[in-house]
């Protein structure tokens, strides 16, 4: 049986609650048997075996923030070691949205707020804003803030809330409240003309 081996995984964050869904490419991975992944000291999890070179886990959760190796066995005892690292980081939050109204034409800057905005998860295309289901680009101004453009949207108050693997998202209850903008007529002043 060859020995199997673990080339990347993705995403390479996740929080420390678990639950990230990772997909680990690699070599050696037989689908008619069971894989195990092990992520750090953490006990081992079951894999799904999608092919040969594919496999997907749900990360268990972790103690503390940082950097763990994620090995892969087919026996539950000799496991890959090729050293790819996974990182736990601390969950964010979303304190304030501001403004914290608009036009449901979109196009406004908000500055959205709170804890824990990753640069690492920034610098590796992770971090999201989502209006509802709608997510967009934010630039990253640091930990506790980011800016973003509001997109286009129906009417009404949507939920606002931030991920930093593109994958698991905020659920702090901010909202945005999209407008309906009226264009305002500017009536001709009646009245003597001077000249």
């Amino acid at each position: 049986q060859a020995l199997v081996s673990v080339l990347s995984v993705e995403p390479r964050t996740g929080v420390l609650g678990g639950g990230t869904r990772l997909r680990v490419l690699g070599s050696g991975f037989v689908p008619s048997m069971t894989a195990l992944v092990r992520i750090g000291a953490q006990p081992v999890v079951v894999a799904h075996v999608l092919s040969s070179v594919l496999l997907e886990c749900t990360t268990p959760l972790y103690t503390e923030p940082g950097l763990a190796a994620v090995e892969v066995t087919l026996n539950e005892q000799d496991f890959s070691a090729d050293e790819v690292l996974f990182e736990y980081q601390a969950a964010a939050s979303v304190l304030e949205v501001s403004p914290s109204k608009g036009p449901s034409g979109g196009g406004g800057l908000v500055n959205v707020t709170g804890s824990g905005f990753a640069q690492r998860s920034v610098t590796l295309s992770y971090v999201f804003v989502r209006f509802n289901q709608t997510r967009v680009p934010v630039v990253w101004v640091s930990s506790t803030e980011v800016h973003c453009v509001a997109p286009e949207h129906a009417t009404g108050l949507v939920r606002v809330e931030l991920t930093l693997n593109d994958q698991q998202y905020t659920a702090d209850g901010q909202t945005y409240e999209y407008q309906d903008v009226v264009a305002h007529s500017i009536e001709p002043r009646s009245g003597p003309v001077e000249g």
